[in-house]
């Protein structure tokens, strides 16, 4: 990520109207890296990363990784009884929002075998229960991204819009390919139809589930197609669905990661 962050040639915009140059991003990163080891964090150690698609998201995942610790995604609206299960579940001592340190525990947790080498520890929503943690190590999710960056051929003349939330591996992987492969990015920190079909025009890349594009398909088609490529997932990708989106974007093909 920070190869990358160094030759990037745009900046990293969101729809909210925030934008950061990517070498300020590697500056924050490394001063926020500092101050984790500063406060004392140890390695393979889970930090909360509070995310709303903003571009010091990436100043928060990137600080971490530098560190040598785990990105726990958590959204910036999280209930507090959601915030409080994730921080006992994973033990963080440390949270990070918009590039900002703070402390929320004195205890270090205990050293656990399954976190050696980890990259992010992705929990589940909860909305049915107790969230759930999946362990996601550097190796395998670093191996994964370049394999998705090799098969869907993203490149610097694409725009990719990615209303996905980073706090779910499905968006950090859209969000790193595009990335890696030097590709304009815009985050969009909450879902929009008629966001969606504003920026349409200038969009070569959408990546999104299949719910988010049945909303934007219940509203009239915007001129000036561009889009080029659907990467979707997360959800069935059903026929009907299928069939309206090949009517709306005959030249856009659709990847279900």
């Amino acid at each position: 990520m920070s190869d990358a962050l160094a030759t990037y040639p745009f900046l990293i915009e969101s729809t909210e109207g925030a934008a950061l140059a990517p070498g300020d991003i590697l500056d924050r990163a490394r001063a926020l890296a500092a101050a984790l080891g500063a406060a004392g964090l140890g390695r393979d150690e889970p930090v909360l990363v509070r995310v709303a698609n903003r571009p010091e998201d990436l100043v928060a995942f990137l600080g971490v990784w530098q560190a040598r610790a785990i990105a726990v995604p958590l959204h910036a609206n999280a209930a507090p009884a959601t915030v409080e299960a994730v921080t006992t579940q994973s033990g963080a001592r440390f949270l990070v929002d918009g590039g900002a340190l703070s402390t929320i525990a004195m205890a270090p947790p205990p050293e656990r075998s399954l976190l050696r080498g980890a990259a992010l520890i992705v929990f589940t929503s909860g909305s049915t229960g107790r969230p759930k943690g999946v362990v996601l190590g550097h190796d395998a999710f670093a191996g994964k991204i370049g394999v998705l960056a090799r098969r869907v051929g993203i490149g610097p003349g694409d725009t990719v819009l990615l209303p996905l939330q980073l706090i779910f591996i499905f968006g950090l992987w859209v969000l790193l390919v595009a990335l890696i492969s030097a590709a304009r990015i815009v985050l969009m920190g909450k879902f929009s139809a008629e966001t969606v079909l504003e920026l349409m025009p200038r969009t070569t890349v959408l990546g999104c589930v299949p719910s988010m594009l049945r909303t934007v398909f219940a509203h009239p088609p915007q001129s000036g197609d561009r889009l080029r490529m659907v990467l979707t997932g997360g959800e069935g990708l059903d026929r009907a669905l299928t069939e309206t989106l090949r009517a709306r974007h005959p030249g856009a093909g659709v990847y279900d990661l």
